[in-house]
């Protein structure tokens, strides 16, 4: 039979120790109580660490954060403006069926009506200027404008026509001769026709500096456009002056309009001006700097059809006068009169700026002491029932290039086309007034020209009455105070249908 024995109690690690009594109530050397806490040092460093790590992650995590707002914001801040611009540019671009409208108002109630363009016009008139103000969605559109043929058109400098090119350069020595610009009048228009023929050259070969904005030609319809050799005022400049001088005026400081056209081309060939020249000078009376007045203003890099006497600048009104009229024996001198006689043209014609017209008053109704009738007999006093879309001006205007030549616009103007009766080929009293007369700037004596000698340009050819390319600036804004500003050039075809031909953010 099997001995059973009684089994041991399971040894635990220890139990040996613990059962063992401590001599003198005391635990033996090398052994702790697993119970008992680590010593204070001890608990203040893991203490201190654990502050440590949650600081700096707490930090990373107030970095991210903030990153991630600012990031946020500025999306957000791109994202509207980029709205805003497209906003304001899409009501900009809006623009040519406005403009359309206000031709068409212009040729069925127009004072005169029909299709005879003048400073009254709706788009020009100083005192109808709620016309030239319209709200798009969220977008106020408000737009200044003046017509190209009321400046001097460079591109006729390097015209095929050479008698045309000539005459254009005499013309443009007396404007210069007239905004009295520091330098030899005639040395300036030389380097300026040396710039823009170079220009004209290097367009033979393709374009400049990429494809240049479209010129309308000679049929205003939508197949007669043309590539333009000139397509920005800067191109002018001697490349010794591209980088403007201290004091300096800024190109689009004095000017209604910035440089017209499309950015700038690199130079081409000899020639140019220096940037004082082209764009002046503003005045400062702290520095004493004396104002000068630049060329800028008064050309366009726009081919147009013709300087319109209805809206011509009065300096260019100025330079294209002959020195002498066709009266023979005793040839009257124009340029002794010449100021006079631009008085009286505007006087005449209906021209808000001239001193003679007042625009309207507040509410429509004419200023106090509003214009009187001109000299010349032409026109009303200006009041309601006036010219102008305002109705608010006296004058009338010229219909046709010949009405020029109007003694009851000044007695001397009465022959400057029309030769005496009997009077052979010849132009008459002296030198060609069409071709040189206009360029002595008050120098050379004519010599005369007999029967059978070569007659200069028929400068009549160069007047008009109407205008067709139209420069506008126009400012955009929301009710954000967010504000842009866009050059825009226009053509008016013969229907009044209107075509943009540029339209471009001008840089703030």
């Amino acid at each position: 039979m099997a001995r059973v024995y009684p089994s041991k109690p399971a040894r635990t690690p220890g139990a040996e120790l613990s059962a063992k009594p401590c001599l003198g109530g005391r635990r033996p050397q090398g052994v702790t109580d697993p119970l008992q806490r680590p010593s204070g040092l001890e608990s203040d460093r893991e203490e201190g660490a654990a502050l440590i790590l949650t600081i700096i992650v707490l930090t990373i995590l107030i970095v991210l954060v903030v990153q991630f707002a600012f990031s946020v914001n500025r999306e957000t801040l791109i994202v509207r403006n980029t709205q805003d611009d497209a906003a304001m540019e899409l009501a900009a671009r809006g623009i040519v069926p406005w403009i359309e409208a206000l031709f068409a108002e212009d040729r069925a109630n127009g004072a005169p009506a029909g299709d005879i363009d003048t400073l009254g016009d709706l788009v020009f008139d100083p005192g109808a200027e709620s016309a030239r103000t319209i709200k798009v969605g969220e977008v106020t559109l408000t737009f200044v404008a003046e017509d190209a043929e009321r400046r001097f058109p460079l591109p006729w400098l390097a015209s095929n026509d050479e008698k045309k090119a000539e005459w254009a350069k005499n013309v443009l020595i007396r404007l210069i001769t007239k905004l009295e610009i520091e330098g030899s009048p005639e040395e300036l228009a030389e380097a300026i026709v040396l710039k823009v023929q170079g220009l004209a050259e290097q367009a033979k070969s393709g374009p400049i500096g990429g494809a240049p904005a479209p010129q309308p030609g000679a049929d205003p319809g939508p197949d007669g456009v043309q590539l333009r050799t000139l397509f920005s005022i800067e191109q002018l400049l001697d490349p010794a002056s591209a980088v403007p001088a201290d004091g300096a005026a800024d190109p689009a400081a004095d000017t209604v309009f910035p440089p017209d056209g499309a950015a700038p081309a690199p130079a081409a060939g000899a020639g140019g001006v220096d940037r004082i020249t082209l764009f002046g000078l503003p005045a400062d009376e702290e520095k004493a700097i004396e104002g000068r007045k630049g060329l800028a203003p008064y050309v366009t890099t726009w081919d147009t059809a013709g300087i319109n006497l209805n809206t011509a600048l009065p300096e260019l009104l100025f330079a294209i006068l002959p020195e002498k009229d066709l009266t023979k024996p005793d040839a009257k001198n124009l340029w002794e009169s010449a100021d006079e006689i631009v008085d009286k043209i505007r006087e005449f014609r209906i021209d808000p700026d001239y001193a003679g017209g007042a625009a309207p008053a507040a509410g429509g109704a004419p200023a106090a002491g509003g214009a009187t009738s001109p000299a010349g007999g032409a026109g009303a006093p200006a009041a309601a029932g006036g010219m102008g879309a305002s109705r608010a001006y006296s004058g009338k205007a010229f219909e046709k290039a010949t009405e020029f030549e109007d003694a009851a616009i000044h007695e001397k103007l009465a022959a400057i086309w029309t030769k005496p009766e009997g009077q052979g080929g010849g132009q008459g009293g002296g030198e060609d007034p069409q071709a040189g007369g206009g360029g002595q700037a008050g120098g050379a004596q004519p010599t005369a020209q007999g029967e059978g000698e070569e007659e200069g340009y028929d400068w009549k050819l160069a007047l008009v009455t109407k205008s067709r390319i139209y420069l506008l600036r126009v400012e955009a804004e929301m009710s954000s105070d967010v504000k842009n500003t866009f050059r825009v050039v226009l053509t008016r075809g013969k229907d009044d249908k209107a075509r943009a031909l540029l339209i471009e953010e001008v840089a703030q």
